[in-house]
C-alpha cells in the first residue's frame, strides 16, 4: 500500500511558524489518525519545523546524514508529515533526485506543500524579518528585492516547476495567502489536504499567529536604528535586543506611522504588473482556482516618502528614550539560536550561478 508523505517546504514568512507550532500542538491527535509528525532525537524546538535539518544535509550533499535522518521520518507505517522552510530553497538542488528517489524506494508518494503570498506583500514580509530578526541585512528595500529576483524566489511557477520535476507537477500544491481570508485558513488548508478528520475547528481557530512583524512605520527607522548601532561596532546579540527595545518602546513614547506598506502604490503596481505573466503560469500549472488578483489597494499614509519619515521617527524616539543599548541577556535567559532559513542556506547555489 502507498504510503503518502507531505513535504511542507515553506515559504517563510507565510505562517509556516504557525503552521509548525500546530503540527508539533496536534502530533498525537494526528498520529491517532496514522500521520506522523515527527523531530529526529535532539532536534525538537517549538515553532520550527521538524525538517530544518534535513535539508541543511540534503544542500551540502553529506549523503549518509541526510539517508539516515531521512529513513528516521519514513519508518512509521503510516503518513508522514517533514516541514521546514529551508526545503524551499533546495527546489534546483542536484541531491534532490536521489533523495526523490529513495523516497519512492520507501513506498511513499510525496505532495510537496508550499504557502504564497502574492509577490508584493511577501517581499515587505521577507524585508521586515531582514531587519527585525536578528540578521545582519541593512540594505535598503529595493536591493533585497533586487535579490530575490536574482535568486528566482519571486517566480512560483518556476521554483514549482522545478519542485514538479521531482515528485511529478500533479503532486506539487500551492496554497495561497490572500488578505482577507480566515485566520486558521493556512491550517486548515493542510487539515484538508491531509485528510485529517478529528482536529476540531476551534483547534484551529485558537491559534495565534507566530513570528507576527511589528508595525510597518517602524520597520525603516529600525534599519537607521541597526545601521548605526552596527557602525558603533555593537555585536549582532546587543543590535537585536536592542532594535526588540525599540519595537516594544516606539509606540509608547512616539506617533507610529500609520502607513501599511513600505512601498509606494505606484511601486506597488508595477511590481504585481511585472509578475502576472508568472501568476498565470502558476495557476495554469498547478492550481485549479484562479491565481492571485491584480488590485492593488491604495493607501495614502504609505506613500509618505519613506527616508523622511523613518529619520523622523527615529531621531522622535531618541529625544525621547536614548539610544537603546540592553544588557545582554544571562545565559539561562538566551533565546533559542536563530534558525538561518532557506534564504541564508537554501539558495547559496544561485550565487556562483546568476551573481
Amino acid at each position: 500500500m502507498t504510503k503518502r508523505l507531505f513535504l511542507h517546504v515553506g515559504m517563510p514568512k507565510c505562517a509556516t511558524t504557525t503552521v509548525q507550532a500546530f503540527l508539533q500542538d496536534q502530533s498525537e491527535a494526528l498520529a491517532r489518525e496514522n500521520v506522523h509528525f515527527r523531530f529526529p532525537p535532539g532536534t525538537r524546538e517549538r515553532h520550527q519545523g521538524n525538517g530544518a535539518k534535513l535539508a541543511e544535509d540534503i544542500l551540502a550533499d553529506r549523503r549518509d546524514a541526510w539517508q539516515r535522518k531521512l529513513d528516521f521520518f519514513l519508518e512509521p507505517e503510516g503518513d508522514v508529515i517533514i516541514s521546514s522552510e529551508v526545503l524551499f530553497g533546495l527546489f534546483a538542488t542536484p541531491a534532490m533526485n536521489d533523495v526523490a528517489e529513495r523516497i519512492r524506494a520507501k513506498g511513499f508518494e510525496t505532495t510537496v506543500v508550499a504557502y504564497l503570498r502574492r509577490q508584493d506583500i511577501w517581499v515587505e514580509s521577507d524585508y521586515k524579518q531582514q531587519i527585525k530578526g536578528g540578521k545582519p541585512w541593512t540594505d535598503a528595500l529595493p536591493d533585497l528585492v533586487e535579490k530575490r529576483r536574482r535568486q528566482g524566489l519571486l517566480n512560483y511557477a518556476m521554483t514549482l516547476t522545478y519542485w514538479g520535476k521531482f515528485f511529478g507537477r500533479s503532486n506539487i500544491h500551492p496554497v495561497l495567502l490572500r488578505p482577507g481570508q480566515p485566520k486558521d485558513h493556512a491550517l486548515r488548508a493542510l487539515i484538508d489536504l491531509v485528510g485529517v478528520t478529528s482536529i476540531p475547528a476551534g483547534a484551529t481557530e485558537a491559534m495565534n499567529a507566530a513570528n507576527v512583524s511589528p508595525p510597518t512605520g517602524l520597520i525603516e527607522p529600525a534599519r537607521l536604528l541597526k545601521i548605526r548601532l552596527q557602525g558603533e561596532g555593537m555585536d549582532p546579540m546587543r543590535v537585536h535586543h536592542a532594535l526588540g527595545r525599540f519595537f516594544a518602546e516606539a509606540p509608547k513614547v512616539i506617533d507610529v506611522p500609520p502607513r501599511r506598506f513600505l512601498l509606494d502604490t505606484r511601486t506597488r503596481r508595477a511590481m504585481v504588473s511585472k509578475h502576472r505573466r508568472a501568476n498565470t503560469d502558476l495557476a495554469e500549472r498547478f492550481l485549479t482556482g484562479p491565481a492571485f488578483d491584480d488590485h492593488v489597494e491604495a493607501d495614502p499614509a504609505s506613500d509618505a516618502p519613506l527616508a523622511e519619515e523613518a529619520k523622523a521617527v527615529l531621531d522622535a524616539y531618541v529625544a525621547a528614550r536614548g539610544v537603546p543599548r540592553p544588557q545582554v541577556p544571562q545565559d539561562d535567559e538566551a533565546p533559542a539560536p536563530r534558525r538561518a532559513g532557506f534564504l541564508g542556506r537554501g539558495v547559496r547555489w544561485l550565487r556562483g550561478s546568476r551573481g
